[in-house]
């Protein structure tokens, strides 16, 4: 059984990356990989290639001010194989590095990326969260799109906690599916947590949190236009759409992170005289 105490596992990057690992950024205490989706597209494939488990972690402005606090979230962040910059604030923020970066590497739009290249090349996928009303429309959707995508499983989970004996029969249902890429979709920043527990215990190679990719791909929520969404809006968005869900989000978390990044350039320049 899936011990409710099994440690995170600490993916290599030296081993990964072999030597070769990507700039980062550290943003208050939360790491950054400064990839872009070429680059992380690479990591993917190679993984699946040479069969090395990786977990790929698409973060945010949130997923880094819900880590402040949460110890556990934070640790599962710093497990990641690769920790993308997920929303255009850490774009910006990129310009003060010495690998700035062009775009972000958006969840929803890498997971499309992914399925193209994966109907030449038949990698087989598993889709892990929402409900199952969300998971046939996003099967019959990819299917309309690439229909040679090979969909190796999908678990709709309970939203409540999973209690040892429903961990494990996923567990064992997802290892006996032989997917190369398990995607996962219960939120953040459960999501990010969940990766990191079960990634010791699952064959899959490539584990990665999508958050809304399975819903807007499903056509079960609206997704900004592109030209919102690669000009820092999308969160006014998704504030207009879901006001009740997501206003902490980003009308006090969103504040909360300009005034801790501030803090963090004043105490770096203070500390260099």
């Amino acid at each position: 059984m899936l011990s409710k105490d099994a440690p995170i596992e600490s993916i290599s990057r030296v081993g990964f990356f072999q030597g070769k690992q990507p700039q980062t950024a550290d943003v208050i205490g939360t790491r950054i990989d400064l990839v872009d989706y070429a680059e992380t597209i690479e990591k993917i494939e190679n993984s699946i290639r040479c069969r090395s488990k990786i977990s790929v972690g698409f973060t945010n402005v949130y997923t880094i001010m819900c880590s402040q606090d949460d110890r556990e979230l934070n640790r599962a962040i710093a497990s990641f194989t690769l920790s993308v910059a997920d929303g255009m604030p850490l774009v910006w923020l990129s310009k003060f590095t010495d690998t700035p970066l062009k775009t972000r590497v958006y969840g929803p739009d890498l997971f499309l990326k992914i399925c193209q290249i994966s109907e030449q090349k038949g990698y087989r996928h598993f889709f892990y969260g929402s409900e199952m009303h969300v998971l046939e429309s996003l099967q019959k959707n990819l299917l309309h799109l690439f229909p040679a995508l090979q969909i190796a499983g999908k678990i709709s989970p309970p939203f409540r906690a999973l209690t040892e004996i429903e961990e494990q029969k996923y567990i064992d249902e997802i290892n006996g599916a032989d997917a190369d890429v398990l995607w996962i979709a219960i939120g953040s920043p459960k999501q990010e947590k969940w990766m990191a527990k079960v990634r010791p215990h699952l064959k899959t190679p490539v584990l990665a949190a999508v958050g809304a990719a399975f819903e807007f791909h499903a056509g079960t929520k609206k997704q900004a236009a592109p030209i919102v969404r690669n000009n820092g809006f999308e969160w006014l968005f998704r504030l207009l759409y879901e006001p009740r869900r997501l206003w902490m989000r980003y009308l006090v978390y969103n504040p909360l992170f300009i005034l801790a990044v501030v803090r963090q350039f004043l105490l770096r320049f203070w500390r260099s005289f």
